[in-house]
């Protein structure tokens, strides 16, 4: 397996490298996706800001870049991507797959996390356009945190957006199970696994 990893710097990404090695992946972090059969994107980077008082460059690094990677590399490597081929069923089955790993729970923001909530959202809406307008030559899907206990703390305990009310934990092991369900699954696309939550495949 070829993958290409890119996103934003941080624990999270490094987990996510180690474990796609761990599954016997040659990974690149640079360059151009064309030519991998996996192209995983990584949405991690935390900020404070909200919808009535907005911080411009909180939301160009929440938001915007994100997006924007997504729909770039994503677009570069579904034109690259090889023809299906046909199961023993006749069926056909992609040869490539997008993984966007986001780290916040989709349209669940704490009072001062608006823009990482509208990426999430935003990725997990492309996830699942994407999985149409991309097969049969690319599955499309996501991982994200379980809503379960993702509850709103009040502002007055807010400090950090990196606290663990938020999202994924950024070990090596840990999206170990996931990715490799993802990967060996030839029929799945345009699914949004929630990781700890119901949808998690067992380990």
């Amino acid at each position: 397996m070829r993958a290409f990893v890119v996103g934003d710097d941080g624990a999270l990404i490094e987990a996510v490298v180690a474990d796609l090695r761990a599954m016997g992946a040659d990974v690149l972090r640079g360059g151009d996706p064309a030519g991998r059969d996996l192209l995983v994107t990584v949405s991690s980077v935390a900020a404070f800001d909200t919808l009535d008082a907005p911080d411009a460059a909180a939301w160009q690094r929440t938001v915007i870049e994100p997006l924007d990677r997504a729909l770039t590399l994503g677009a570069r490597f579904a034109a690259a991507a090889p023809a299906p081929e046909r199961d023993a069923t006749g069926e056909p089955r992609a040869m490539a797959q997008i993984i966007h790993v986001i780290d916040q729970v989709p349209d669940i923001a704490a009072p001062r996390h608006a823009g990482m909530a509208v990426a999430a959202a935003s990725l997990v809406a492309m996830t699942r356009i994407g999985a149409h307008q991309m097969a049969p030559r690319v599955r499309v899907n996501a991982i994200v945190p379980s809503r379960r206990g993702a509850g709103i703390r009040g502002g007055a305990e807010e400090t950090d957006p990196t606290a663990q009310d938020r999202r994924l934990d950024p070990v090596p092991g840990v999206l170990l199970p996931t990715l490799r369900y993802l990967v060996e699954m030839p029929a799945i696309t345009g699914q949004i696994l929630e990781l700890g939550g119901a949808a998690r495949p067992a380990p």
